[in-house]
């Protein structure tokens, strides 16, 4: 035993004596290559650990600070695996940034590199990176923008923020929203169940960028390649389906596919999907960080917040609140760029950029040998109280006042710089000032929980940030007589034809799926020709989109009745779907309480192949009494219905119901509306 002891003694001071000669060797022969000072750290893992420790808490600034104040703002250390120089220096990053393609390349980790892919606009090197960064900035400039990018921003944050009800975790729904308004720059797609599984795989691939690049070594990353596939497999398939219309001579589109697919150059389906991939992370990961953590600033700072609410108000007091906001409004939303701007500075959503020398480079004195990498960090420039005061302070007035110390285009890189500079920054900037805007003119909100920022692998909130919403000024509540009534259903069973059928006796063919409710206070058409005094009627067409159903809880309290539209022509796929949203209806407290009417209109049975309403009325109630029971064996906590229907013991009949349910036929289409006309009339008096 005690010779086996001696041995292990001595096996550990032989180690730590090689290790202690290691580091000695390697820092004396560092020195005399001119390398920038600093600390090597331990052989192998060098100062990773210290980094990603300190990048794990909400004050990540002494793994810089320590080292700038010993060795200066450009200093020597060892990262994940490689030999770095660390600059936190605006000058040295300016200088590597500018020469990128000349004496400095990307350098990103393996994971990154696989996953994006190989045709990506971070792997492209020299005239065809130069040409696509390009090609990409043509559909994010300021033309782009007033042509139409603008309406599109504007709509789907709309439309977004009407499916918010009561508490809401800010993080996942501004990624949500600046999915959407990616997916429809690149593919024309409106929000939908295909886009919807888009981003949840795509959140996938994300979460497998800072993990280790081998799947037998890593699950994360095993699953991350695995929904890759899946992105690039649905994302091939929208292309060769662009493709095939094309041949067939449909009219071409004016988003960035059919742009591609029109190029000279002829880019494979491969090309183009990876293309996709990488735009998309900005639009997953970095825009929706930068709309939380504003948000976030803003709550903490609530005179910041009393300005902003006050440019945006006047902004909204010049329009009506369907209409769009405009290139011009932007233009003049200027203490909301300054919001912006701290956020980005405060924020560094994007840390800073890994480079690798080309060659052997000398700044400033030091030497940074051929092949070594180079981490530029913004952060630690964005939060130098040289060149900024009060540095560490979330102070949007100072780009007002020009407290920065220095020229800002010297120091400030939110977003990079050089050749690789992001392409979208000015697209980022407006859905962040849009999504501003309609969060602080249509709700007022709480943040109730403690919810820190951590800055590895990405910046975020470790909770992604809950708040509390409340919508400010409903009108429908203010109203004193019930002559509402709610058009719901499934999104293109046809509400919207109907709405516009009632309203002035067109089909209003074309639409695009409804984003936000049509609302109209209007007399039947069919009644326009009638004498004396007719009570209008207040319809509302409610989206049928999932995110959006909650808007019907706002008109609900004031509902006379309610019609709910089946598609009968593809009623059986949606059978399941519809039954499941007609029962939330019936066992709503409102609904229940007032006894409020729903008529179950059964739209398009003009077509031969369409369903007959006995068909769907009992198709509907077999549904509807397998929820019965699927939903009363979970406990009543879990149960988000507020009433039961149906009796106890018999199989569900829509008779059983407290309510009145009648089921009708019509034709949107072709202005067949007699029976919802005769329905709305029953309980809406002339």
């Amino acid at each position: 035993m005690a010779f086996s002891f001696s041995f292990t003694a001595l096996a550990l001071l032989i180690s730590s004596l090689a290790a202690a000669f290691l580091l000695l060797f390697r820092r004396t022969r560092y020195r005399r290559m001119g390398l920038p000072p600093g600390s090597l750290g331990f052989p192998l893992i060098g100062e990773t650990l210290q980094l990603i420790k300190a990048y794990k808490t909400e004050d990540p600034e002494p793994f810089i600070d320590e080292r700038v104040a010993r060795y200066g703002s450009v200093f020597t250390t060892h990262l994940f695996g490689e030999p770095t120089v660390f600059s936190a220096d605006a000058e040295t990053n300016r200088f590597v940034l500018q020469n990128e393609g000349k004496l400095f390349e990307c350098a990103y980790p393996a994971s990154i590199s696989n996953l994006m892919g190989k045709h990506s606009l971070i792997r492209m090197e020299g005239s065809l990176h130069k040409r696509m960064h390009s090609f990409t900035m043509s559909f994010a400039n300021a033309s782009a923008m007033k042509d139409h990018l603008m309406v599109d921003i504007d709509r789907l944050v709309r439309f977004n923020l009407g499916s918010w009800s009561s508490r809401v975790l800010l993080m996942e729904e501004s990624k949500k929203m600046t999915f959407d308004v990616a997916v429809k720059q690149l593919t024309s797609f409106d929000p939908g169940e295909w886009s919807e599984n888009l981003r949840k795989e795509y959140h996938l691939v994300i979460e497998g960028f800072f993990s280790l690049s081998h799947p037998l070594f890593s699950t994360t990353y095993r699953k991350a390649i695995k929904a890759r596939r899946k992105v690039a497999e649905a994302l091939t398939a929208v292309i060769m389906e662009r493709r095939e219309e094309e041949k067939e001579g449909a009219e071409r589109k004016t988003d960035m596919l059919a742009a591609l697919i029109a190029a000279d150059d002829g880019f494979s389906d491969e090309e183009i999907v990876d293309f996709f991939v990488a735009i998309l992370v900005d639009a997953y990961e970095t825009t929706p960080t930068i709309m939380t953590l504003a948000v976030k600033f803003l709550t903490e700072t609530p005179l910041a917040l009393a300005q902003l609410k006050e440019e945006h108000e006047k902004i909204r007091a010049m329009k009506s609140d369907s209409e769009s906001l405009e290139w011009s409004d932007y233009k003049s939303m200027t203490f909301t760029q300054c919001v912006v701007n701290e956020t980005l500075r405060v924020a560094n959503v994007i840390g800073g950029v890994f480079r690798r020398a080309m060659t052997d480079v000398e700044i400033n004195g030091y030497k940074i040998p051929k092949g070594w990498k180079v981490f530029l960090s913004f952060r630690g420039v964005h939060l130098d109280p040289n060149n900024f005061n009060d540095a560490r302070t979330f102070n949007p007035w100072r780009w007002q006042s020009n407290s920065v110390t220095t020229s800002p285009s010297k120091v400030f890189t939110p977003f990079g710089g050089g050749p690789r500079i992001c392409p979208g920054y000015e697209l980022a900037r407006v859905a962040i000032s849009v999504f501003l805007h309609h969060l602080v003119t249509s709700f007022s909100w709480v943040h109730e929980e403690k919810d820190k920022m951590v800055f590895f692998p990405t910046t975020r909130t470790q909770k992604r940030y809950p708040i509390t919403v409340k919508r400010r000024g409903v009108r429908l509540v203010r109203r004193t007589k019930s002559n509402t009534v709610l058009l719901s259903g499934l999104s293109g069973s046809g509400k919207t034809v109907l709405f516009y059928q009632l309203r002035d006796g067109s089909s209003h063919q074309g639409t695009v799926t409804s984003m936000e409710p049509n609302e109209g206070t209007f007399v039947l058409h069919s009644e326009n020709t009638k004498k004396g005094k007719v009570k209008p009627v207040h319809l509302v067409d409610v989206p049928g989109h999932s995110r959006l159903r909650p808007k019907l809880e706002e008109f609900l309290p004031q509902a006379a009745a309610i019609v709910f539209v089946v598609d009968a022509l593809e009623f059986l796929p949606n059978c399941r779907a519809a039954s499941e949203y007609l029962y939330d209806i019936l066992t709503n407290a409102n609904v229940v309480k007032k006894k409020i009417p729903v008529l179950l209109c059964c739209n398009k049975t003009d077509k031969l192949t369409a369903h007959t309403k006995e068909f769907i009325r009992k198709q509907m109630e077999k549904e509807i009494e397998k929820l019965r029971a699927s939903r009363s064996a979970v406990s009543t906590a879990d149960i988000a219905n507020d009433y039961t229907i149906g009796i106890e013991g018999e199989v569900f009949s829509f008779s059983h119901c407290c309510n009145k349910v009648t089921v009708a036929e019509a034709s949107g289409l072709n202005g067949e509306t007699v029976q919802v006309q005769d329905f709305i009339r029953e309980y809406i008096k002339p």
